[in-house]
């Protein structure tokens, strides 16, 4: 059933010209979600405002089942998808917030980011259209936005997000429609620098205005999980479903946008092997992908395109808090969707850094020694991995070098069992053919290299693993 779903939310993307959507009646949108939403009945509370006579009748009106509009209102949108991606603006949003229209003088829009969750900005009632600016005082890393609504039932049927560094030339990183799926706190990744941003509402929420209890940001260091940007549909292909090992559940990028990156942090720095990105299909794979690896969200270490292999991946061989994956170029289909990406090291050789890709990591471990893998020259320091398909038990290892000129300055040897955590087996003693005794059982072996040889590059025709 699940596989039957994706065929079908997809044929509808190709029917509709790649957005992920489906008609509504009325001529307007809502997000296909792929299956039916439980309807669940039960008590609404509702927050009691100060000095609010309009929300006090509309929560009163709410509560009797009646309401001054229609609540089951979508908004027709009928322009092409990347239409309201880009805006432009005559006037530029003043210092701090602003923005309204605000239900009254008490519910203003400084408290959606004042950090309170306990002080709110409440729309005017029934107005169908809300913005809400913050202009910060300087250009600000903003890596992503939370727009934290009290309850569903205040949340506006559409919410587009912008950021701008000048406060003219708007673009759009988030199209939320809200189809009685959207979360609470709606996440929006940004990940670039901005001044402004802009938080543009449209439709009455089923309470008749919108209530915000706070707006946040963090940096991306302060960040764990998955995050993306731009996303087609944040409701239903989320970040996370490119991480949750099912291949059935995607996400994807916003169409016609160009770039995406795709973030991920970890709770704590750990070792991640090869970068594997499940596309669904060669006509959404981006025309580039790069990998890039940081410890603390801010510095970035670029390890490369992926290149043209199919499927896609890179190799890390890096311990690293926070992974991202920047795709640049329009796939054929207009959009990247993505089942899986997975980071873990697989069986097999690896090296970095390398000469090119012809003189490859496999060449050290296919029992021909005409064939060789070479470092990088001059690099310093490279190391030589070789994972088995399961543990197993090794005695010798004797790594044969093309002569003692192409040995390097020191050789240790790591072993691991899952790839991850690493613990020494000692060094390797010097000479053109070094050998260690392991008598272990492993399912990794790394050759970390230290120092340039007298040519400056290792060279290694063989490793022989008894």
């Amino acid at each position: 059933m699940k596989i039957m779903r994706q065929w079908i939310m997809l044929a509808a993307v190709l029917a509709a010209g790649g957005m992920l959507i489906s008609s509504c009646g009325g001529g307007g949108i809502s997000v296909t979600g792929g299956q039916s939403a439980q309807v669940q009945t039960h008590e609404q509370e509702y927050p009691q405002l100060v000095d609010a006579p309009e929300a006090m009748a509309a929560i009163a009106a709410a509560a009797r089942g009646e309401f001054p509009f229609d609540d089951d209102e979508i908004l027709n949108d009928t322009q092409e998808p990347m239409a309201q991606s880009m805006r432009k603006m005559q006037q530029v949003p003043p210092e701090g917030a602003s923005g309204g229209p605000d239900m009254n003088s008490y519910y203003i829009p400084s408290k959606a980011f004042d950090g309170d969750y306990r002080s709110w900005w409440a729309g005017k009632t029934g107005a169908k259209k809300w913005d809400l600016y913050y202009a910060f005082q300087q250009s600000h890393h903003l890596d992503f936005i939370n727009v934290n609504f009290y309850g569903p039932d205040y949340i506006p049927d559409k919410l587009d997000v912008y950021v701008s560094a000048d406060g003219v030339q708007w673009d759009r990183v988030a199209h939320l429609i809200n189809h009685k799926k959207q979360p609470l706190d709606p996440f929006v990744a940004i990940g670039r620098e901005v001044r402004f941003i802009w938080i543009d509402m449209q439709g009455n929420p089923k309470i008749g205005f919108p209530l915000v209890r706070d707006i946040e940001w963090q940096p991306i260091a302060e960040r764990v999980g998955a995050y993306a940007t731009p996303g087609q549909n944040d409701n239903w292909y989320f970040a996370s479903n490119a991480f949750d090992a099912d291949p059935e559940t995607l996400w994807a990028g916003l169409q016609g946008a160009g770039e995406w990156t795709m973030f991920y942090g970890f709770p704590q720095a750990r070792f991640i092997g090869v970068v594997a990105v499940d596309i669904f299909s060669v006509n959404h794979r981006p025309a580039d992908m790069e990998l890039f690896t940081s410890n603390d969200g801010k510095e970035w270490t670029s390890h490369g395109s992926f290149g043209s292999v199919w499927p896609p991946k890179k190799f890390a061989g890096e311990v690293c808090k926070y992974f991202k994956i920047v795709m640049t170029g329009n796939p054929p289909s207009g959009f990247p969707v993505i089942r899986t990406i997975t980071y873990n090291l697989p069986a097999g050789a690896f090296a970095k850094p390398n000469e090119n890709s012809y003189y490859a990591a496999a060449n050290a471990f296919d029992g021909v020694p005409n064939t060789w893998w070479v470092g990088l020259k001059m690099a310093g320091a490279w190391d030589l991995y070789y994972g088995f398909e399961s543990p197993r038990a090794v005695g010798i290892v004797t790594v044969n070098y093309y002569s003692v000129n192409h040995m390097p300055a020191s050789t240790e040897l790591f072993t691991s069992n899952d790839g991850v955590t690493w613990s020494s087996a000692g060094m390797m003693p010097t000479g053109a053919s070094p050998s260690l005794a392991l008598n272990a059982s492993v399912k990794y072996l790394r050759f970390s290299m230290k120092g340039n040889p007298y040519v400056g590059y290792p060279l290694v025709k063989d490793v022989a693993i008894q």
